[in-house]
């Protein structure tokens, strides 16, 4: 699953995606993709600077861990 795999995405700022990224993205579009499928596909990040792609999966993982904490959190309060 890709969230085992949030290291090996944004690791580069290639427009190609790799493997775990298109994965990833087909996950979080499934609802939305009409057949489409990000494997083997170059994409555009729209921001200001060079980095986009990894400022993208970077921040994805910070919301991620987020989500993660606030899990924890409430699981702890109920004990």
């Amino acid at each position: 699953m890709f969230l085992e795999q949030l290291d090996k995405m944004g690791i580069d700022n290639s427009p190609l995606l790799n493997s775990y990224e298109s994965e990833y993205l087909n996950v979080v579009f499934k609802d939305s993709l009409n057949g489409f499928d990000f494997h083997g596909k170059k994409i555009g990040f729209i921001s200001s600077g060079e980095n986009s792609k990894f400022l993208y999966f970077d921040m994805q993982k910070s919301i991620f861990l987020i989500k993660i904490i606030f899990v924890i959190m409430v699981l702890i309060s109920k004990v």
